[in-house]
């Protein structure tokens, strides 16, 4: 029932490849499941290609693009 969004997930440079990026995927993963949500949505920006391939390694199916408009309050 319902989707869990991430809308930006990054670790920084000198601790990647460390298990900290997968522990967080799996930590939300965890709240994701004790809250009842049956799907999660990853956003990430289209040259972060790195990323990507993290994603995909730890399950995550590429399946669409993400859009955003900010929009001007007057």
């Amino acid at each position: 029932m319902g989707y869990l969004h991430i809308q930006g997930l990054a670790v920084k440079k000198e601790l990647q490849n460390s298990g900290i990026g997968t522990k967080l995927l799996k930590h939300t993963e965890n709240y994701a499941k004790e809250m009842g949500i049956s799907s999660i949505i990853l956003c990430s920006g289209f040259k972060r290609t790195d990323a990507h391939a993290f994603y995909v390694h730890n399950g995550y199916d590429k399946v669409s693009y993400c859009f955003d408009k900010v929009i001007k309050l007057d």
